[in-house]
């Protein structure tokens, strides 16, 4: 799955994290094509998603890993922990999401916790370069899962508000499917998933959906 484009940097993300968040979407692409043809899902694709939802609790960032930035510390280090510790969340997300087909408050997720990563990396990459054209851009994907499951969307409009001021246009096309997203989840009272679905007998592809003229 082509995660460097069109879903941005990756930076911060571990490998482990990305093999999650490919192997999730994977698993629901091959269970929902049994699901649009009436079919039982083999035992070997639930026993694939207990594996993975233990996988997940195994490699979780360490507790006691350092989040906040003071004078003396690595600001790099500490950027690169908010950042891990973000998509660590959105890997998260992104399993409930699509293989258990739970989304916003009825997830067991922190989305506090990955919303202050986030902003603490923009803030401690904004203390180390004050160049906003020399700065790393922001990752989007854990900003988008993030925005389309929290019921606190002014705390994600903020973040999102926030990343426009790189004037990037990956950024501001993801920012404007965020809000198409929400516009939808409010009229049909669907999930982003249900919103962003071409039609039910095609599984859901990220990367078809960003890779969408409307949002590249």
């Amino acid at each position: 799955m082509p995660f460097k484009s069109p879903f941005g940097s990756l930076a911060g993300i571990t490998p482990t994290t990305l093999q999650a968040i490919t192997k999730t979407e994977e698993l629901a692409e091959t269970i929902e094509a049994y699901e649009w043809d009436n079919l039982p899902v083999p035992k070997e694709h639930t026993r694939s998603i207990t594996q993975l939802s233990n996988q997940l609790q195994e490699f979780q960032p360490a507790d006691d890993m350092e989040l906040n930035f003071y004078p003396g510390l690595d600001a790099r280090r500490i950027i690169n922990n908010n950042l891990e510790v973000a998509w660590y969340l959105a890997a998260c997300i992104y399993f409930h999401n699509r293989l258990l087909k739970t989304f916003n408050d009825d997830i067991p997720i922190n989305m506090g916790k990955m919303l202050k990563c986030l902003f603490r990396a923009e803030e401690i990459k904004e203390w180390l370069e004050p160049d906003l054209m020399k700065r790393d851009a922001p990752v989007i994907f854990p900003a988008f899962l993030g925005a389309c499951n929290s019921s606190d969307r002014d705390s994600w409009f903020a973040l999102w508000s926030l990343m426009q001021e790189y004037e990037h246009l990956n950024i501001t096309g993801k920012w404007m499917a965020v809000k198409a997203i929400w516009n939808e989840m409010d009229k049909e009272k669907k999930s982003w998933v249900g919103v962003v679905k071409v039609s039910d007998e095609n599984p859901l592809r990220l990367s078809d959906f960003f890779g969408g003229s409307v949002f590249t």
